[in-house]
């Protein structure tokens, strides 16, 4: 016999995830300016990129990462867990506007920050440490 599980609600989707959760963009190897949103919805949640430019057009795409952003001992800026999540989804070129993508209800870890890469060269060219925000 087997038991219904509930479907997931909006509520719980978002206590999956953390969310709502917002942060800025920090540039890594490339100029990266923008921010980036992660909300829940009724299927799972949403990253929403807002004003993300990129000095770059190449092969870009989201990465969910379970490490935040900090100085290795060179100094350079990089994510402090290599654990991450391709989202399947590339950066539109050109940038500057707003770009959603939709998550899974449940993700695999704790998400704490959010990477643009440079897929093809497997490059950083910015990062956003996820905060806590107010609905």
């Amino acid at each position: 016999m087997s038991i219904p599980y509930p479907s997931p609600t909006p509520t719980s989707v978002a206590a999956s995830w953390g969310a709502p959760l917002s942060g800025q963009f920090v540039s890594q190897a490339a100029r990266t300016t923008g921010s980036v949103r992660i909300t829940g919805t009724t299927a799972g949640a949403t990253l929403t990129l807002e004003g993300v430019s990129v000095s770059s057009d190449q092969d870009l795409k989201v990465v969910l990462n379970e490490g935040a952003l900090s100085k290795d001992p060179s100094g350079n800026m990089v994510v402090d867990d290599p654990k991450g999540m391709d989202i399947g989804a590339n950066l539109k070129p050109g940038g500057g506007g707003s770009q959603s993508f939709q998550l899974p209800p449940v993700p695999a870890f704790k998400v704490r920050s959010v990477t643009i890469v440079d897929w093809q060269n497997r490059v950083a060219y910015g990062t956003a440490d996820l905060m806590p925000t107010s609905r």
